[in-house]
C-alpha cells in the first residue's frame, strides 16, 4: 500500500525526471497542485464549498510523447509512486483525483491527428489521445469526415477521456458509443512497457489490448495513441419532434423503431418534466415588454429565492409539473442518403399513428441541436444560488426500462427535483439521463444529502439489475457499487489489476479496486 512520499523523496524524483523532460513539461507549485486536485464531479464543488482540504498531487508531468510517458511510468513503477492519468478533466466520477498525491500525468500535449485514411467509402483516423473532441472533429470536418461522435463534453473533454470512461456521444443510436469505434491502441502498461498497434501484451496474447484497457480509466495502463473509425458527412440530416400522451407509448415506440433496423441518429425522449422545460425552451414567445422595461434590480434576488423554493419542496412541485405537462416529446434526427432518410421518417411516422402520437415538425429537434452542449454550462449557477444538481446515467434492457426509472425517481423525489431523458437507445435496451436538484441550506448537509442520493440511485439499479454506468465511467463516486455489479467478475477484473500492476501505481483507489 502506498504512503505519502517525504518532500526530499518527491525532489529526487523531480530530479531524475527532468533528466528527459524540458522544465515546462514538470510544475510543483501549489496552486497548479489545486488545479489538478479535482475534476467535474459535483461532490468535488460540494466539498470546496464545505471547506474540505482536497488531496494534493506532488508533481504534475506534460509529456509530449508515448516514449515520454513510458520513462515516467517506468520512474514511477520503479520508485512505487503513484500516477493518475488526466486527459481535460471534464469528468464527473471523480476519476481523476490524485488520491494517493504522486504524479498528475496530463497528456493534453499529444494532440495530433496523425493519419485519415480512407478504403471504399469508410475511412480511420489515427491520433494521439490528447486532442481534444471538438479540434478532433473540426479537423475531420474539413476534410468532409466525421467521427460521430458528440458528447455533451465535447468542447472539453480529450479523446483519451472518451476511451477511459467508454463515452458515448449524442448519435450513439447509429454510430455507436467508443469501444464502437476503436480499431486499435497504443499503450503504455504499468511497468512502462509500451505497446504498439496489433502488438499483444504479454500476459494476456489472446485479448486485444483496446478490449482490455479501453473503459479501465488508466487503471491498467495508459492509451497514448488510437485509430478509429470515422465516416463521411451525412448528406442530409431530417429533425421531427413526437408528443406523445403517455412515457409507456413512447418506449414502446422507439423500441419498436430500433428493433425494426431503423436507426435514427439522434433519440431523445424526454419524461414530463423535462418535456414542460423543453417545451419552454423552443415553444416560448419573444417578451414584447423587455424592449421597454429595464433589468428589475431585484430579478437575481427573486430568482435565488424561487429556486430556494423549488429545490427544497422538490415533491410538491414535481407533481405540479407532471400536472401541468402529463405528455412526452421524443426527438428524432435522421441523417445520411436523403432519400434514405425520408423513406425512415416516414417509416417512424406510420409507426407511430397507431399510438395517438402528435407531430410537432422540425421545430424540438432544431432547439435541441442549438443548445444541445448549453444545458452542462448553467450547472455552476445552480451551485451559486445555494443548491446542487448532478447527473446520474444508467442503462438497462428494455424489459426492466420502466421499474429502473419509476424505482430511482421515486427514491429521490422526497429530497430532489427529478428530471429525466432517455437516450443512447439501442435494440436491446436505452440509458436514463436523470437530474436531480437539491439544497437543504447548509453545505456539510448538503454534502450529506448528495451522498445518500447517490446511494439511493446505485441500490435502485442494482435491484432493478441494471448497469450502473452507461458512459461517464466508475471513477471514485461509484467505485463501491461496482463489486455488487460484477459479481464474480469483479474477481477476475483484481487479478487483472495485481498482474498488470503488482505495485497499484496507476490510479489507485478507483473502479472498486
Amino acid at each position: 500500500m502506498y504512503r505519502k512520499q517525504t518532500l526530499s523523496k518527491i525532489k529526487t524524483i523531480e530530479k531524475k525526471l527532468r533528466r528527459f523532460l524540458r522544465e515546462d513539461q514538470i510544475a510543483d507549485h501549489e496552486n497548479q497542485r489545486l488545479l489538478y486536485a479535482r475534476d467535474m464531479m459535483s461532490g468535488n464543488l460540494l466539498d470546496i464549498k464545505a471547506g474540505v482540504t482536497p488531496s494534493l498531487p506532488d508533481l504534475i508531468c506534460w509529456p509530449e510523447t508515448t516514449e515520454e510517458v513510458s520513462k515516467i511510468i517506468k520512474l514511477a513503477f520503479q520508485e512505487r509512486i503513484p500516477v493518475t492519468p488526466y486527459g481535460a478533466g471534464s469528468g464527473v466520477s471523480g476519476g481523476t483525483i490524485p488520491l494517493q498525491a504522486g504524479i498528475i500525468l496530463d497528456l493534453k500535449r499529444m494532440n495530433k491527428i496523425e493519419k485519415i485514411e480512407e478504403h471504399e467509402g469508410r475511412f480511420l483516423v489515427t491520433a494521439q489521445c490528447g486532442i481534444i473532441g471538438m479540434h478532433l472533429e473540426e479537423q475531420l470536418q474539413h476534410k468532409d469526415v466525421t467521427l460521430g461522435h458528440f458528447p455533451s463534453s465535447i468542447l472539453c473533454a480529450t479523446l483519451g477521456g472518451y476511451l477511459a470512461c467508454r463515452s458515448a456521444g449524442q448519435l450513439s443510436s447509429k454510430y455507436g458509443k467508443i469501444e464502437d469505434m476503436v480499431e486499435d491502441v497504443e499503450a503504455v502498461l504499468p511497468n512502462g512497457d509500451i505497446i504498439g498497434f496489433g502488438e499483444e501484451i504479454p500476459q494476456y496474447p489472446h485479448i486485444k489490448a483496446k478490449d482490455l484497457l479501453v473503459g479501465t480509466e488508466g487503471c491498467l495502463g495508459i492509451i497514448t495513441r488510437t485509430r478509429v473509425k470515422a465516416w463521411p458527412l451525412p448528406q442530409e440530416t431530417l429533425w421531427r419532434g413526437l408528443e406523445f400522451k403517455k412515457l409507456s407509448d413512447a418506449f414502446d415506440a422507439m423500441r419498436e423503431i430500433l428493433q425494426l433496423g431503423l436507426r435514427p441518429a439522434v433519440m431523445r425522449l424526454y419524461d414530463e418534466v423535462d418535456t414542460f422545460l423543453l417545451t419552454h425552451g423552443y415553444d416560448k414567445k419573444p417578451k414584447w415588454w423587455k424592449k421597454y422595461l429595464p433589468e428589475l434590480p431585484f430579478k437575481k434576488f427573486v430568482g435565488k429565492k424561487v429556486h430556494h423554493l423549488l429545490f427544497s419542496n422538490a415533491s410538491l412541485f414535481q407533481n405540479t409539473f407532471e400536472t401541468l405537462s402529463p405528455k412526452v416529446i421524443l426527438i428524432l434526427g435522421l441523417e445520411g442518403n436523403p432519400q434514405l432518410t425520408k423513406v425512415q421518417l416516414k417509416t417512424i411516422l406510420d409507426l407511430s399513428k397507431k399510438r395517438s402520437v402528435r407531430d410537432l415538425g422540425a421545430k424540438p429537434g432544431l432547439h435541441w441541436l442549438k443548445h444541445r452542449y448549453s444545458v452542462s454550462y448553467k450547472m455552476p449557477g445552480v451551485f451559486l444560488d445555494d443548491a446542487f444538481v448532478d447527473t446520474i446515467e444508467v442503462a438497462s434492457t428494455w424489459d426492466r426500462l420502466p421499474s429502473l426509472y419509476q424505482n430511482i425517481r421515486h427514491a429521490l423525489m422526497p429530497q430532489a427535483l427529478v428530471l429525466a431523458h432517455f437516450s443512447h437507445a439501442y435494440v436491446d435496451g436505452c440509458s436514463i439521463y436523470f437530474t436531480i436538484l437539491s439544497r437543504t441550506g447548509k453545505p456539510d448537509k448538503d454534502r450529506d444529502r448528495y451522498k445518500e442520493l447517490w446511494q439511493k440511485a446505485m441500490e435502485e439499479a442494482l435491484q432493478v439489475g441494471a448497469t450502473i454506468s452507461h458512459h461517464h465511467g466508475i471513477g471514485l463516486l461509484k467505485a463501491k457499487f461496482l463489486p455488487q455489479e460484477l459479481a464474480s467478475g469483479m474477481e477476475w477484473y483484481r487479478n487483472l489489476k495485481h498482474t498488470l500492476d503488482p505495485k497499484n501505481i496507476m490510479n489507485p483507489g478507483k473502479m472498486g479496486l
